[in-house]
C-alpha cells in the first residue's frame, strides 16, 4: 500500500477509533511515524477537502455550510450567530423545552487537534460546574457528531460585550463622567464580574483568559463572563497545552509570536490575552498561575474601562506584559478619579502578594468607591474627607448653609440697627464729654486759683518761719509749720523741702550724738538699761554699757538698719528682750550671738546658711525663735534650741524686707517690696 492510501486508511481508522480525540497523533501513527507530519496536516485540512469533494470550490469551508449538517438531535442550528476564537457558535432550538439555545462548536481545524478538542470539552465542564448568575449555563452535549467535532449547548445571551460597552462610553465627546449613569453601569457591571471570578475561585476555577470581549452585558441588564475554554482546575495535574506548529515543544514559549493583536487569545506555551495576562501568565511561569493572575486581568480590564484601551499595546506588548511596564490609567486619561486609579494599580502589582488577596477585595473597594467611601488601595488626604463628609451630610450642609444665610441677613439688619443706635449714643456721649470736658476745664481753672492763693499764704507763713527760727521761738515755729502745711480737707500740699528742712530743725531729725567718739544715729535701752543697742553711721550696730560705756558687742561689717517709716527711728531690733541673744544677718547667713557673762563679752554660738539672701531677721523676746525673710518671697522660722524648723511661701517671689515678730512668737508681721 502506498504512501497516500495508507494516509486515506489512517484518516477513516482515525474517524473510526478516536471519535472523542483521547489517543493522541503519535500514539495512533505508531506504526507509521515517517507519516505524523503529513497525517496532521491532512487532519487539520479535512474540512476543506471535504468541501472540495461535494463540489464547493471555495477553499475555506464556511459556518453557513455546517447547518444543514447540524438539524440532529435535541438542539438543531437555525442560523450562524458569531465566531470567536477557535470555536463557531449558532443559534439553535431546543426540542425539548421549545427554546432558543447558542450552540457553540470547534471550527473543523481545531477539531481535528486532540488537545483543542480535550480543551473544548473542558471548557463545557468546567462551565457546568460553576452554577452561578454570572457564568453561561449549560444545558447539555450534542449538536454535531462527536467525531467530527465536539459541541455543547447553552444559554443565548443577547446583548454586547464589555468592550463595545466600552467603546461607546468613551467615544462620544471624549470626557468621561464616572458618576454618570453609564460610567456607574458599567463599574457596576464589573463588580458582577469581580464576584463570578470570586466564585470560580471558591470551587478551585482559574480563567486564564479575562479580557473585556470575553464578558457580556445581557439587554436586561445580567453581566456574563464567557469563554472558559483556557479555565484550570488548581486541583489537578494539567499539562501545558502544546504549540501545534512544534510537536516537540514542551514548555518553552519560544514560537509564541512577539508581534499579536493585543486582544487575541493565544494558545501554546504562552495562554491568554497578551493585552490583559499577568507576568507571570506571559512568561508562561505555569506555576505561579493562580487566582492572583486573574485578580491582575480583572486589573486589566478596569484598565481598559477607565482608558479605553488595554494596558499592553503594539508590537512589544508581549514583552511588556512580561515586564509588567505599562502607563499608569491617570497618565493616559487624565479624568480618572484617583480612587479608581489607585484600585486598578494595586489590581496590577508586577508581585503578585502586592495584590489584592481575592476578587471579593478588588470588588468590595469599587463599592465602596461608588458609596462615595475611602477606598483600601489608597490614603486620602484630610481635604479629601473633609469633601467626602459634606457630601454625606449635604441635606445638613444645606440646611446649614441656609440657617447661616438667614443667620447673616438677620445680622446684618441687626447690626444696621445697632449702628443707628450706637450713632445715637455716640452723639449723646459725645455732647456729655464736652460738657464734663468743660466743668474739667472750669474745675481746673478755680483749682489753678485755689492753687495760687494756698501758695501766697505758705510763702508768707514760710516767711514767718524762718523768723521764728532765727529767733528761737519754738511755739511760734510750731504755729507757723501748721499754718504752712496743708488745711485739713485740702487736696493741696504747698510743702517743698524747705518746709521738710525747717520741721527737721524744730523737731531734732535724725541728728548724729557722739558717742566714744562716734556718730550714733538710733540706740535703744535693752536688758532693764544695763545696755544700750545703737548704730552709728557706718551702719555699724554696738552694744555699749551703760555705766562704763564698754562696748560689749560690735559688728565688723556694714548690717541692715530696719527704720520706722515714719518716725525714721530704729523701730525692730534683732535681739532678745533680755538681751542675751543676738542675731546679725550676713548675706545668705545669719550669725547667733549669746551673751558670755563670765566674760563679760557676746561670743558666736550658731552660723545658719540659708539656700538665699535674708533681706530681714527677727527674735522672740526670749530669745528662742528666729525667723529670717528672704529675696524669693519665703519666710523661714527655726527652733533655736530643737533645730525644729518650717519654711513659708508667702509673697510668692517677692523680696521680705522687714520683719516683726510678737513677744510670744506666734504671730509674725513682714513687709515686702
Amino acid at each position: 500500500m502506498d504512501r497516500i492510501e495508507t494516509l486515506l486508511d489512517l484518516l477513516d481508522r482515525w474517524d473510526e477509533t478516536v471519535p472523542s480525540g483521547r489517543m493522541s497523533l503519535e500514539e495512533f501513527c505508531s506504526e507509521y511515524p515517517e507519516l505524523l507530519d503529513e497525517f496532521r496536516q491532512l487532519l487539520s485540512q479535512r474540512g476543506v477537502l471535504t468541501a472540495l469533494l461535494n463540489g464547493d470550490n471555495s477553499p475555506e469551508l464556511k459556518p453557513e455550510a455546517m447547518i444543514d449538517r447540524m438539524q440532529e438531535g435535541r438542539f438543531p442550528v437555525m442560523q450562524f450567530h458569531d465566531s470567536g476564537g477557535l470555536g463557531w457558535v449558532y443559534l439553535a432550538k431546543d426540542r425539548e423545552l421549545g427554546r432558543m439555545v447558542a450552540l457553540k462548536c470547534l471550527q473543523p481545524e481545531p477539531a481535528t487537534d486532540p488537545e483543542a478538542r480535550k480543551r473544548f470539552v473542558r471548557e463545557a465542564e468546567i462551565t457546568a460546574r460553576l452554577e452561578h448568575p454570572g457564568v453561561v449555563p449549560i444545558y447539555g452535549m450534542g449538536g454535531l457528531p462527536q467525531q467530527e467535532s465536539p459541541s455543547y449547548a447553552m444559554r443565548f445571551v443577547q446583548g454586547e460585550t464589555l468592550r463595545t460597552v466600552i467603546r461607546d462610553f468613551h467615544e462620544p465627546d471624549g470626557k468621561q463622567d464616572w458618576s454618570s449613569l453609564a460610567g456607574i453601569r458599567i463599574l457596576r457591571s464589573f463588580v458582577t464580574v469581580c464576584e463570578t471570578i470570586a466564585f470560580a475561585h471558591s470551587k478551585s476555577v482559574i480563567h486564564r483568559d479575562l479580557k473585556s470581549a470575553n464578558v457580556m452585558i445581557g439587554s436586561f441588564g445580567e453581566t456574563l463572563v464567557l469563554d472558559w475554554g483556557l479555565a484550570k482546575l488548581l486541583t489537578e495535574t494539567e499539562a501545558l497545552f502544546i504549540d501545534p506548529a512544534d510537536p516537540t515543544q514542551k514548555t518553552s514559549g519560544s514560537h509564541v509570536p512577539h508581534s499579536v493583536p493585543v486582544e487575541a487569545t493565544l494558545s501554546g506555551a504562552t495562554l491568554g490575552t497578551v493585552g490583559f495576562m499577568s507576568p507571570e501568565q506571559a512568561r508562561g511561569d505555569w506555576e505561579k498561575v493562580k487566582p492572583a493572575s486573574d485578580i491582575f486581568s480583572l486589573g486589566a480590564i478596569l484598565y481598559q474601562i477607565l482608558t479605553n484601551q488595554a494596558p499592553y499595546q503594539g508590537d512589544g506588548a508581549l514583552k511588556a506584559a512580561r515586564a509588567c511596564t505599562y502607563q499608569p490609567p491617570q497618565a493616559i486619561a487624565t479624568s480618572v478619579p484617583k480612587a479608581l486609579a489607585a484600585i486598578c494599580m494595586k489590581a496590577m502589582q508586577a508581585d503578585p502578594t502586592q495584590r489584592y488577596n481575592t476578587a471579593l477585595e478588588l470588588k468590595n473597594d469599587i463599592e465602596r468607591y461608588l458609596a462615595d467611601e475611602p477606598v483600601s488601595a489608597r490614603q486620602e488626604s484630610i481635604f479629601e474627607r473633609l469633601q467626602r463628609t459634606l457630601r454625606h451630610h449635604r441635606v445638613a450642609v444645606q440646611m446649614g448653609g441656609l440657617m447661616a444665610l438667614l443667620t447673616i441677613v438677620m445680622l446684618s439688619a441687626f447690626l444696621s440697627f445697632a449702628a443707628k443706635k450706637n450713632d445715637e449714643l455716640q452723639t449723646a456721649y459725645d455732647n456729655e464729654e464736652a460738657a464734663k470736658d468743660e466743668a474739667l476745664r472750669q474745675s481746673y481753672r478755680v483749682q489753678e486759683s485755689l492753687k495760687a492763693s494756698v501758695n501766697e499764704n505758705y510763702v508768707a507763713n514760710m516767711a514767718q518761719v524762718s523768723q521764728a527760727l532765727s529767733d528761737r521761738q519754738p511755739a511760734r515755729l510750731a504755729d507757723m509749720l501748721t499754718k504752712a502745711g496743708p488745711r485739713i480737707g485740702s487736696p493741696i500740699d504747698p510743702r517743698g523741702i524747705e518746709w521738710w528742712m525747717s520741721w527737721n530743725k524744730a523737731y531734732g531729725g535724725v541728728t548724729p550724738i557722739n558717742v566714744n567718739g562716734r556718730d550714733m544715729i538710733g540706740m535703744r535701752l535693752i536688758d532693764s538699761g544695763k545696755k544700750v543697742i545703737a548704730w552709728h553711721l557706718q551702719d555699724r550696730l554696738q552694744i555699749l554699757d551703760t555705766k562704763t560705756s564698754e562696748t560689749l558687742f560690735s559688728t565688723e561689717e556694714s548690717v541692715t538698719v530696719p527704720f520706722d517709716i515714719l518716725a525714721e527711728r530704729p523701730s525692730q531690733l534683732p535681739c532678745s528682750e533680755d538681751a542675751s541673744t543676738l542675731a546679725i544677718d550676713k548675706d545668705s547667713c545669719v550669725e547667733i550671738y549669746r551673751w558670755d557673762s563670765s566674760k563679760g563679752k557676746y561670743a558666736l554660738s550658731q552660723s545658719i546658711d540659708y539656700s538665699n539672701r535674708v533681706f530681714a531677721c527677727a527674735l522672740s523676746h526670749e530669745g528662742q525663735i528666729l525667723v529670717t525673710g528672704h529675696g524669693d518671697g519665703k519666710v523661714n522660722w527655726r527652733d533655736l534650741k530643737s533645730d525644729q524648723t518650717k519654711s513659708y511661701d508667702v509673697e510668692n517671689g517677692r523680696a521680705i524686707s522687714s520683719l516683726q515678730i510678737s513677744p510670744t512668737g506666734d504671730y509674725l508681721s513682714y513687709f515686702s517690696n
